[in-house]
């Protein structure tokens, strides 16, 4: 299948991940081609990754055991703190999860996100000081929950910390209910980092939402793991688990984390010839799996088969098969995992049969990468961890840093926040990748998308304090609810209301559209306090 350098270009620019077929091939370029075909799929992940085909199991005292059977995925094996110092999940939030996606994980049942089924009501407003000021009627699963044990809400008016020491247990007394309600009906949940929540390193990859299909690589980053080093290759005369003609290699592209260039001596020493790009003539060679070379620090086990690192620590790439007579070569995927105090094991995790790349024909280029590999973890640049806002959680009328929702005064009635569209949410607030800017940056608002023309309403009454043109947001309205408090709607394709008008809450105010720095027709919907930007969510039932 070859790609045009357009498509490349398209994937380069892209947002959101484009499924690509496991074991995708490739078709054999000529050594002398130009390297700006396409040979990367612009998504990576554990989704993409086939079943283990063996069986096996590690134990450490004190640690225990992890056991596999063959067919078992690698996201119902590892466990998000194994892989703490390699990729780091756990400075993700799942607003995070979904920008790098581009799948509304917070849309997944409470059902599918396993580590908070043990978290009580006191502790969720622990994690998220906001919640705790919200009415109960405002989160659904918390409303149930109290229902359920009896607990009088003033038929959900209270605040949420006004009940939480008095509801017991955790939100799995919900049982199968949890089914029913959606990670967003825990306002401000998602933008929680999976670091925060009690016990978060014992939660498999497929208990977090959207975690399995999170890219492993940085698809703006191509050009550093790819083009410069997909190396041609000939095929040496050994096969392997059979003699060689070579027993001793000092001349090799392969070893562990720390030395990728590892000497094969005193054993058969199976191996491929790769020859760089440019005017390099030397041939090096790639080592297969019979050469075992030391890796971690002596936990769980020591020693892992030789290979290279073209994705960062984890996973690594190792020769597992070749076939001399087809010209055919097999790759697999090993990993290595994080355990306690420090302790980091050998990749010995594997074979996975790797996807994409997996089979190669002699004369076809293969997924070599750096010989220094980056420390970095492969999404660092694509995401930055922002605490949460730190407030008060009192109900006792004190200050709490922030307005309470019920602050707005519509001619002597308070009044609550509406949503402001009846579209659907397209992107969260928080850090996500810029559709246009192509890297990261913090997204101000919610975008709601229900189709250009479509009526804007004033989320709450007030009074009009912009109506214009302002740049990126294009045509762009920002209302005055006092206290603070101001709500903006931007890229509107009309403006109906001016400077100075007062509105009521629920009043058509403009249109959808995609004026200014807009890739379609959405509002984007900012909620404002004393003039900086918080997450509608806590405020606004959108």
């Amino acid at each position: 299948m070859r790609r045009s350098l357009a498509f490349f270009t398209a994937l380069i620019i892209g947002v959101t991940a484009l499924p690509f077929a496991t074991k995708a091939q490739v078709d054999v370029i000529d050594n002398d081609a130009s390297t700006d075909n396409d040979l990367a799929p612009n998504t990576f992940s554990f989704n993409d990754m086939e079943p283990i085909p063996t069986s096996g199991s590690f134990s450490a005292p004190g640690w225990g055991t992890i056991a596999w059977n063959p067919g078992t995925r690698p996201e119902q094996l590892f466990t998000v703190g194994m892989f703490q110092d390699s990729f780091a999940f756990q400075n993700l939030s799942l607003n995070q999860i979904a920008q790098l996606t581009g799948q509304p994980v917070t849309d997944t049942p409470l059902a599918g996100f396993s580590p908070v089924q043990n978290l009580t009501v006191s502790q969720l407003v622990t994690l998220i000081p906001q919640l705790g000021q919200l009415p109960v009627s405002m989160s659904p699963p918390i409303q149930a929950l109290a229902q359920q044990q009896g607990v009088d809400t003033a038929g959900g008016s209270l605040a949420i910390a006004a009940i939480s020491p008095i509801i017991q247990g955790n939100l799995g007394q919900l049982g199968s209910e949890l089914e029913k309600y959606a990670v967003s009906q825990i306002p401000g949940l998602e933008d929680v980092a999976l670091e925060q929540i009690p016990d978060w390193a014992n939660a498999q990859i497929a208990d977090i939402p959207g975690l399995s299909s999170l890219p492993l690589i940085n698809p703006f980053s191509f050009k550093d793991y790819f083009v410069p080093f997909d190396i041609p290759f000939g095929m040496s005369p050994c096969k392997v688990g059979e003699e060689c003609r070579e027993f001793n290699i000092d001349n090799t592209a392969s070893g562990n984390w720390k030395n990728l260039s590892i000497p094969c001596i005193g054993k058969p020493c199976s191996h491929i010839e790769v020859k760089r790009w440019g005017n390099d003539t030397n041939k090096i060679r790639w080592v297969s799996k019979e050469h075992k070379v030391p890796g971690g620090n002596g936990f769980l086990c020591k020693n892992e088969p030789t290979g290279r690192f073209p994705f960062g620590k984890n996973p690594k790439v190792v020769i597992e098969k070749i076939d001399e007579q087809t010209g055919k070569v097999d790759f697999a995927l090993y990993f290595s995992i994080s355990g306690p105090f420090g302790a980091e094991s050998a990749h010995c995790f594997g074979p996975f049969p790797m996807p994409f790349w997996g089979e190669r024909k002699e004369g076809q280029l293969v997924l070599f990468g750096l010989d220094k590999p980056s420390k970095k973890t492969p999404l660092s640049g694509l995401v930055k961890v922002r605490p949460p806002v730190k407030t008060s959680t009192s109900t006792g009328g004190g200050s709490t840093g922030q307005p309470l929702p019920l602050a707005v005064d519509c001619q002597g009635t308070p009044s609550t926040y509406i949503r402001p569209s009846s579209g659907r949410v397209t992107s969260e607030f928080g850090w996500r990748v810029h559709p246009i800017l192509r890297r990261s940056k913090h997204h101000d608002g919610i975008d709601i998308s229900a189709g250009h023309g479509s009526a804007i309403v004033a989320s709450n009454c007030g009074t009009v304090s912009f109506a214009g043109w302002a740049g990126g947001y294009g045509k762009y309205t920002c209302i005055n609810h006092n206290n603070g408090v101001k709500t903006c709607y931007a890229h509107q394709s009309q403006i109906l209301v001016r400077v100075g008008e007062a509105v009521k809450r629920g009043q058509i105010i403009g249109e959808e559209g995609s004026t200014g720095g807009s890739t379609g027709p959405h509002l984007h919907f900012e909620y404002r306090i004393n003039g900086k930007a918080a997450n509608p969510r806590y405020y606004v039932p959108v």
